[in-house]
């Protein structure tokens, strides 16, 4: 009798992308980022909730739109899907089957936060493997897999920011005296747009 052992899948939060901040009305913005790793054969997944904590007064799941997971190269490997707030299950559903080769794997969460977003307002993706990714089995074995952990795995904090350009006199030039005709500075202007 010969027994063929199942893989495992694993997923963990991922430091590609780090909290940060985005903007509104933008598609294609980072929302979190988790490591995958599947041991002992490729396996594939037919669903994936993601859930997102808003702290927003007017926004909520339903304004992210355009949702994708995508591999390190930009492939979409599942989405684009819309979020949904649906009592209970404030999340993203993707509902086509992806295949996760042996191995440790980066993949990213992508898409559009709406214009109900305000300023300071942050969201939060996570996911819990063991209840939140259904129909996986190995591709070789047919076995039926339940990844881990059970506890949630969370990304990182993504914080909505309004456009902000601060604009400052430099301190030079100084003072001078300028010959009529001869080229010189006038000013110099510093552009600061680091709390965008």
């Amino acid at each position: 009798t010969m027994t063929i052992a199942g893989g495992s899948l694993t997923i963990a939060k991922s430091i590609a992308v780090p909290a940060q901040n985005v903007a509104e009305n933008v598609s294609g913005l980072d929302m979190g980022a988790f490591e995958v790793e599947a041991k002992g054969e490729a396996i594939s997944v037919g669903q994936m909730d993601f859930y997102f904590d808003v702290v927003s007064a007017a926004a909520d799941p339903a304004d992210l739109t355009g949702v994708t997971l995508r591999d390190a190269n930009g492939g979409i490997v599942a989405g684009p899907v819309d979020g949904s707030i649906t009592t209970g299950a404030k999340r993203v559903r993707f509902t086509d089957s992806v295949i996760f080769p042996v191995g440790k794997n980066t993949y990213y969460l992508k898409g559009k936060y709406g214009t109900d977003f305000a300023n300071n307002n942050t969201v939060i993706a996570s996911t819990t493997p063991g209840t939140d990714f259904s129909t996986v089995r190995g591709q070789v074995s047919g076995n039926t897999i339940t990844p881990t952990p059970s506890s949630a795995v969370t990304g990182s904090t993504m914080t909505v920011k309004a456009p902000d350009m601060k604009i400052t006199v430099a301190s030079v030039p100084l003072a001078q005296t300028i010959v009529a005709g001869s080229p010189f500075v006038f000013a110099n202007y510093q552009l600061d747009a680091s709390n965008s």
